[in-house]
């Protein structure tokens, strides 16, 4: 009986010990296969980030060639458009030459811990930069535009200064005011004089309060046979604009800038070389301080300005 139970206790000693030995194998077994697929995974990296350690210089020098290569022809661009900059403009083309300079010794750099990020951002900053010289490049331009047209403008209210000045000072003959818009006519001794109307008598006064009426003059001479032709007077009171209706017109004809309006029209003969002296009146009400526009139009272009002004 005894041999029975110490023959029973062996056997299942022995199958104890048998898992054991199996359950220690297959823990070892997975084990092993874990480290292995961890270095295997790890090699693989370090493979990958010595091909792309190796190959980053040549494959970002091709990038940056070409991207290089749109750059420098957007620079191009911009240096023509804007040959007559300095200062600002200048300083951002130095600071993209300083970029594209720092671009290359990174590409030249065979460092194998060397990444795209500083290359992109370095590209990218490229990018801002000309962005930014394009866009002062357009302002810039803008502002020229007005600045001619305020030169324009200028050159117009000049005229208007000195009749200003001469006003006051008790001349009321205008200079004599050419224009090359239309080469066929010569205007001058343009006189414009405000009247008081006083016992049937016409008075020059230079107060709008008293002024009744605006008596107007000017010598007109043709380089060539003209037949019936059209004389337009436009007058603009202060503040008014050419274009603008006003109770005082009578009439509009067209011009190359649009719509006019006219305060007179003068039909005249002119022969070759021929001088004619041209008369205009205007008479109304409330006339009101400040300078006076007198325009003198014809086929459309001004061929005579001048201003009257009263106090």
């Amino acid at each position: 009986m005894r041999d029975t139970k110490s023959n029973l206790l062996l056997i299942v000693s022995f199958m104890l010990l048998s898992l054991s030995l199996v359950l220690l194998s297959i823990w070892g077994y997975q084990f092993i296969n874990s480290s292995q697929k961890e270095n295997s995974t790890a090699n693989k990296r370090m493979q990958s980030t010595t091909v792309n350690s190796g190959c980053t210089p040549d494959s970002m020098l091709k990038i940056y060639t070409s991207t290089i290569k749109n750059l420098d022809a957007r620079i191009d661009s911009v240096k023509v458009s804007t040959d007559s900059l300095t200062g600002n403009a200048d300083k951002q083309l130095n600071e993209i030459n300083t970029i594209k300079s720092e671009v290359d010794s990174f590409i030249k750099i065979k460092n194998s811990k060397y990444t795209f990020t500083t290359e992109s951002k370095k590209i990218q900053e490229l990018q801002s930069k000309i962005v930014q010289l394009q866009n002062q490049n357009i302002d810039i331009e803008k502002e020229n535009k007005r600045l001619k047209a305020a030169l324009q403008y200028a050159d117009q209210e000049k005229g208007v200064q000195n009749q200003h000045v001469n006003s006051l000072s008790g001349t009321t003959k205008p200079p004599v005011i050419k224009t090359t818009l239309n080469q066929a006519y010569v205007v001058k001794d343009i006189l414009i004089t405000a009247l008081h109307i006083k016992d049937n008598k016409e008075l020059e006064t230079f107060k709008a309060a008293e002024t009744e009426k605006l008596s107007g003059s000017f010598i007109i001479k043709s380089s060539i046979i003209r037949k019936n032709v059209n004389i337009f007077i436009s007058v603009l009171r202060p503040n008014e604009k050419a274009g603008e209706n006003s109770a005082w017109n009578v009439g509009s004809f067209y011009t190359p800038e649009g719509l006019k309006f006219y305060t007179n029209k003068i039909p005249v003969s002119l022969d070759k070389d021929e001088e004619k002296q041209l008369h205009f009146s205007l008479i109304g009400a409330n006339f009101k301080k400040g300078v006076y526009t007198v325009l003198i139009y014809s086929n459309g272009l001004i061929i005579g300005k001048t201003v009257k002004s009263l106090s």
